[in-house]
């Protein structure tokens, strides 16, 4: 019988599932608005992608979890940190990367990988959106387009603005001012870019950067992000192959490796269950966290 593994990462605005089967083969993805019952989306995430594969969601043989709404979830699988799903995938997806950049809904993290490609350390941004896909949103509703229109007008602006502060709430008040002075909404989109990138390369300052960078989480699929990050760095920063869905595909591995695991223990592939105290669990693939 064939074997299929789940991978869910249960973001602040997003959600996504990502389902291999045993040989590693992606077979289906699917997102959902995360809401705020995150049980009730990975439910209806995980009864949609095992319908199109003509299986009940307790027939896959790993389930696991990550993301900031992963301990909310009321599901018999494996909870796993978004550091060690991430730095996961992107080094099955790049082999050659050392920094990964995670430009999440709510916050910003860098990983270091060492020369074996496990985590080496990590950091965090603070709780602010600035540094954040938030900040991108919040921009983007503002001009009144769509998030996915950043990239391709934030390439055409000429003379990018400066944004007086470093907070997310008061650069609103930059905009709508630039706005009432004419100023177009590429310049004010490439003046983002330059804001968002100065954040994450003074965290990738923080940790050491190693080549090569590769940008992931939604707000990388942001061309112009990756562009101005590329230029602070002054080395070439890439985008992730899908990077919205780059976190479950780690988790899909992470259960992947599991699934096979369990077989060469001669043990039954059964869902895999959270740890006894709760907490989650980042070993996989030589990571420590």
């Amino acid at each position: 019988m064939k074997m299929y593994v789940a991978g869910m990462d249960m973001g602040s605005y997003m959600s996504k599932l990502l389902i291999l089967d045993q040989d590693g083969k992606e077979m289906v993805r699917e997102k959902e608005n995360s809401g705020v019952l995150y049980g009730d989306t990975a439910k209806k995430l995980l009864e949609r992608g095992c319908a199109k594969l003509g299986i009940r969601p307790e027939e896959l043989g790993r389930v696991v979890l990550t993301g900031i709404g992963s301990k909310s979830v009321d599901q018999d699988a494996k909870v796993v940190t978004d550091v060690t799903c991430q730095s996961t995938a992107c080094r099955k997806l790049v082999p050659g990367c050392h920094t990964v950049v995670d430009v999440g809904g709510s916050l910003t993290k860098v990983i270091r990988l060492d020369p074996d490609g496990h985590v080496a350390q990590f950091v965090f941004s603070e709780k602010c959106a600035a540094g954040s896909g938030r900040f991108m949103q919040v921009i983007a509703r503002i001009l009144e387009i769509d998030v996915e229109e950043i990239g391709p007008l934030s390439m055409k602006g000429t003379e990018p603005i400066t944004f007086s502060t470093g907070c997310a709430v008061f650069a609103e008040s930059d905009v709508i001012t630039k706005i009432g002075e004419g100023e177009t909404k590429e310049n004010i989109l490439a003046g983002m870019n330059l804001a968002v990138s100065g954040k994450i390369v003074n965290l990738v300052k923080r940790v050491g950067y190693a080549p090569e960078c590769v940008i992931t989480g939604g707000a990388a699929q942001n061309q112009g992000l990756v562009a101005a990050v590329s230029d602070r760095l002054q080395d070439r920063a890439s985008q992730a192959p899908e990077p919205q869905f780059s976190c479950a595909y780690g988790a899909a591995l992470v259960a992947l490796e599991e699934l096979h695991g369990s077989e060469a223990d001669g043990e039954k592939a059964v869902c895999g269950k959270r740890d006894s105290d709760g907490k989650m669990d980042g070993t996989t693939g030589g990571g420590e966290l």
